[in-house]
């Protein structure tokens, strides 16, 4: 693929993907510390209520 190619796929994907508007969000920093705490060891997928209770016990926590 070249790299205009490539551009073109990457800007398309940050317009479309959830993933990427989350980024843009205010709480970037949050979304991206509470991702990498529960997704970056051996098991890489995780139902979407298992990551709402850990951040519900984390804020809960600091509150």
């Amino acid at each position: 693929m070249s790299t205009l190619s490539t551009a073109y796929a990457t800007d398309r994907l940050a317009k479309e993907s959830p993933a990427w508007s989350l980024l843009r969000g205010r709480n970037a920093g949050a979304a991206v510390a509470l991702l990498g705490t529960h997704l970056s060891g051996e098991e890489r997928r995780r139902p979407a209520p298992e990551l709402f209770e850990f951040d519900r016990r984390r804020f809960a926590g600091a509150a």
